[in-house]
């Protein structure tokens, strides 16, 4: 498949997809007292102990710098590092969609 049919099937199964990345998250963040902005909290908090301990290790004479560092690190690794992991267990989870919706779109291709 080519790169425009990619995208076409997806803009077709937009609902689909839609509902699967809302289902996900209703999924994972439904036992959690603070819901969505575990989000948030995950790479601040994640960020503050990296700053504090490197910190007092390493003896920086200014945080602030190295604070802007590792918060401008650790936001795209964490947004990619969460994008590939929950795409990776979408993928198998929902196995059974996807081969329906494959089987479906081949199906009406052909003549």
């Amino acid at each position: 498949m080519t790169l425009i049919q990619d995208v076409r099937s997806l803009f077709l199964y937009r609902e689909v997809l839609s509902n699967l990345v809302k289902a996900d998250l209703k999924l994972r963040y439904r036992r959690t007292i603070l819901g969505y902005l575990w989000t948030l909290l995950y790479p601040l908090a994640t960020m503050a102990i990296m700053t504090i301990v490197f910190w007092r290790t390493l003896g920086f004479d200014s945080a602030q710098h190295y604070l802007r560092y590792v918060f401008a690190g650790l936001l795209p690794w964490n947004f990619l590092m969460s994008a590939m992991w929950g795409a990776g267990t979408s993928i198998v989870w929902h196995e059974d969609l996807l081969k329906k919706s494959t089987c479906r779109s081949i199906s009406s291709l052909s003549p």
